[in-house]
């Protein structure tokens, strides 16, 4: 049987129990859930469906995922769209800790927040880059949720992000495939074994003897297919896996800066603030004010 992240009680486990998912929210119109991947990096695999709407989020380490037509990598600078009983296999992790979150929208809803057009090509969609505002405001919708807000503002946040996601979307895409490279393949690989080892001192030619390719090989395929360097995605990846840690008052800013592999809290900082246009003591200010003031400063619009 097909695993499903949208089963209203605390806790499912797919079928064969690679998937561990925890309810956080729940109303008629929405489903907020967590999520954590299971499945060996080899040998084993599982069929995922949801039965609502479902906007998936990664905030550590990355899996594989067939969407009909070929494989996909997904980690935290992506989000996987799905549409109402649209099975897909994942069939690798990469990282022994690969989490992340959900929103799932209610299908009656669907073709008003999103309109017909959004609503009806929402079939296994995957956008290329989740953008720096969403993953933040779905961190402060998880954290909001912890700290017991009312729940027709944490509605009324999750319905907002979810319409501007479908609104938006566009047919499947496949990074590695935007551009013919024969190193696509690598790159793929090496974005895993970043993915897995964010944390860590990640040296070049490491990676590169890993994927068997040269290091100046794989840092051109890398730009070319990603759009940008490695060291630039290394950071990216550290940062959002840093955000949920962020967002929690009771941890030292200069620990989570060490514990993510940066060399101090400043650097840390002014890293965060170039990805997501907000310094970490500010989000964590955001996470205790009120829903309607984490809009403000977010520019989270109403749905019309």
């Amino acid at each position: 049987m097909p695993a499903s992240l949208d089963q209203v009680r605390p806790a499912v486990a797919s079928a064969s129990g690679s998937v561990d998912v925890e309810l956080s929210f729940q109303c008629a119109a929405l489903v907020v859930a967590r999520w954590r991947c299971r499945v060996r990096e080899a040998g084993e695999s599982v069929v995922i469906s949801h039965r609502w709407h479902t906007m998936k989020f990664v905030h550590t380490g990355a899996f594989q995922a067939h969407l009909g037509d070929g494989p996909v990598l997904l980690d935290s600078t992506r989000v996987l769209l799905a549409a109402p009983d649209e099975p897909y296999v994942v069939t690798k992790q990469f990282g022994p800790m690969v989490t992340g979150s959900a929103i799932l929208v209610n299908p009656t809803l669907m073709p008003r927040i999103a309109g017909e057009h959004g609503a009806g090509r929402t079939t296994r969609l995957l956008r290329a880059d989740v953008t720096p505002r969403a993953l933040l405001t779905q961190h402060l919708i998880l954290r909001q949720i912890e700290e017991g807000a009312p729940a027709r503002a944490i509605e009324e946040v999750g319905l907002t992000l979810a319409a501007e996601a479908f609104r938006t979307s566009g047919p499947t895409q496949h990074p590695q495939r935007k551009r013919a490279t024969a190193g696509r393949d690598a790159v793929a690989m090496a974005q895993a074994i970043l993915a897995a080892n964010y944390e860590k001192p990640v040296r070049l030619d490491d990676i590169a003897r890993a994927v068997e390719i040269s290091p100046y090989h794989l840092c051109r395929a890398f730009k070319q297919v990603t759009g940008m360097h490695m060291h630039r995605y290394l950071n990216r990846l550290r940062l959002r896996a840093a955000l949920e840690h962020v967002a929690e008052p009771r941890l030292a800013l200069a620990e989570i800066a060490l514990d993510h592999g940066f060399s101090s809290q400043s650097h840390f900082a002014a890293a965060f603030r170039r990805e997501f246009l907000i310094t970490p003591s500010e989000v964590r200010r955001l996470a205790g004010r009120k829903v309607s003031e984490m809009r403000r400063v977010l520019g989270l619009g109403a749905i019309s």
